[in-house]
């Protein structure tokens, strides 16, 4: 995982690489594997900010075209006082599947922010 923050930039980049046995009955493990990135440039505390994201993760590379990716973009803005900052945040996800029998997600959010 690596991470930079700036008042104008926030990037992060992280990498899963893991080897599991979800239940002690069961012999088998279970490979997962994946990435995401996410980048934020913005005015500074207060102001616009502009959000995208994206992630791959495969949950069994045993198991072929079970990977799922998911993508982000939106837009913010905060408004700082004294003593509480409150953010408006509007994002689009989609999330796609590469099993045919499960359809791809899209939606909106609308949300606050608030920290005091």
């Amino acid at each position: 995982m690596g991470s930079f923050e700036h008042a104008h930039l926030v990037a992060t980049l992280q990498a899963l690489q893991a080897t599991e046995r979800p239940s002690a009955a069961d012999e088998r493990d279970f490979d997962r594997s994946g990435w995401s990135a996410f980048v934020e440039p913005r005015q500074g505390p207060s102001g616009f900010a502009a959000l995208l994201r994206y992630d791959a993760f495969d949950s069994s590379e045993a198991v072929s075209a079970n990977e799922q990716r998911r993508a982000i973009a939106g837009g913010a803005y905060w408004f700082v006082w004294p003593r509480a900052r409150l953010g408006l945040v509007l994002t689009h996800e989609r999330v796609a599947y590469e099993v045919s029998t499960r359809p791809d997600e899209a939606r909106v959010l609308l949300q606050t922010h608030i920290e005091f």
